[in-house]
């Protein structure tokens, strides 16, 4: 009687390089990637590596981590939503205060209006709705020079969760306030979201 033995084969390993057109491969890396280095998608992809020169992410393991990691990679690549958010403090007697920001759907963009003698920082989270809507997190901060105080400075901000038509200009409950001759005056803030194709 012959026994036969046969050493164990290493698994077949698949290479797929995926071209990315949305997303950097470094952030959908880190996406599919947990702070240990492990893939928690699957256990059987050997290496994921982003190239963001080319735009690139090249997937090795076995033929079905390969499939599955490619499919996710497919969903994570897509384009997000861009608006364009114009913002301006109404009625103010000196020069116009307004200013617009380009912030990617529920990302955070900043924009900082300066006046005469104050500051004002706008924070903006967007996100699209599915009625087609623009639903918008606003943090205002600022900063106005007040003499006649020790610090010399007055600081106020408001958070604000506002849901908006796209393209329809609304004035915010957000007002801010200026130093006008000696004494200060409130003026509402007007948002105007817009889609960016």
């Amino acid at each position: 009687m012959f026994l036969l033995t046969m050493a164990p084969t290493a698994p077949v390993l698949s290479v797929r390089t995926l071209h990315l057109k949305n997303v950097s491969p470094t952030r959908i890396a880190q996406q599919l990637v947990d702070p240990a280095g492990r893939h928690p998608l699957t256990g059987e992809l050997e290496r994921l590596t982003p190239d963001d020169t080319r735009n690139t992410l090249t997937l090795v393991g076995t033929v079905d981590a390969v499939k599955t990691v490619e499919q996710v990679v497919r969903w994570l690549d897509i384009r997000k939503p861009q608006f364009e958010l114009e913002v301006e403090v109404m009625g103010v007697p000196q020069t116009p205060l307004k200013g617009k920001v380009l912030i990617a759907q529920n990302e955070r963009g900043t924009l900082t209006l300066f006046g005469k003698n104050n500051r004002m920082q706008f924070q903006f989270v967007p996100h699209l709705n599915r009625d087609g809507t623009c639903s918008v997190l606003i943090i205002s901060e600022q900063e106005v020079v007040v003499p006649t105080t020790p610090e010399g400075l007055h600081r106020s901000g408001t958070t604000a969760f506002v849901r908006l038509g796209l393209g329809k200009s609304v004035a915010l409950a957000t007002t801010i306030g200026l130093a006008v001759e000696n004494s200060m005056t409130y003026f509402p803030v007007r948002i105007t979201p817009r889609l960016k194709k």
